[in-house]
């Protein structure tokens, strides 16, 4: 019997469209490395996901990456949604200025420090500044804090996803209904650890 490394179901927001050629050179340019052999056959299996809490013959549940004893919880596949190759918990600090570090499964780390004085410059909640938070639950906990200048809670609903935004990750836009006053929401949501406490324009948000 062959096992996988990937967790059953597929964690969608994870995957990305089939393993190219195309997209393993756009990576390798982008990072300058090439990516190891191991990690393409994974790769080439399903692009992107959660990984097994467990191997066979394991008594652990986390995933020990050589002495690091870093645990996994996640491969990113390579292609237009990330840059990054692996998210591990804890997660590094996500902070308000300066770089954003993410741990590789390559040798070494990467950074990549976002715009920051571009993305400032644009209203929280904009395509050029989303919102961010970790997962579909995240989104939905901003969502929920927010307020409509009534005091009422707004409507929302998932419109899809806009591309890649300011910080390399797709970013999702949200319908937001305020008895009939609409706006889109723009959020990105691969930001493990962070927790927005500032509202979007219009909007008074509670505390988490």
């Amino acid at each position: 019997m062959t096992v996988s490394v990937w967790r059953v179901p597929v964690y969608l927001p994870y995957l990305q469209p089939p393993l190219t050629a195309a997209a393993i050179d756009d990576a390798e340019a982008r990072l300058g490395v090439t990516l190891p052999a191991a990690y393409l056959d994974l790769l080439r299996e399903q692009n992107g996901g959660y990984v097994r809490y467990t191997w066979p013959d394991t008594v652990s549940r986390s995933v020990i990456l050589a002495e690091r004893r870093l645990r996994m919880r996640a491969l990113f596949g390579v292609g237009v949604a990330v840059v990054a190759l692996v998210v591990a918990a804890p997660a590094r600090a996500q902070q308000s200025s300066g770089p954003i570090e993410i741990e590789s499964a390559l040798e070494g780390r990467k950074t990549i420090t976002p715009d920051w004085q571009t993305i400032n410059a644009q209203p929280l909640g904009s395509r050029g500044n989303p919102v961010r938070v970790h997962q579909p639950r995240g989104q939905h906990a901003y969502l929920q804090r927010l307020a409509c200048p009534n005091g009422s809670a707004p409507a929302f609903r998932r419109v899809g996803s806009f591309g890649v935004g300011p910080y390399s990750t797709i970013i999702d836009g949200y319908d937001v209904d305020c008895g009939g006053t609409k706006s889109v929401l723009f959020m990105d949501m691969y930001h493990p650890g962070y927790s927005e406490r500032r509202p979007v324009p219009g909007f008074t948000i509670r505390a988490p």
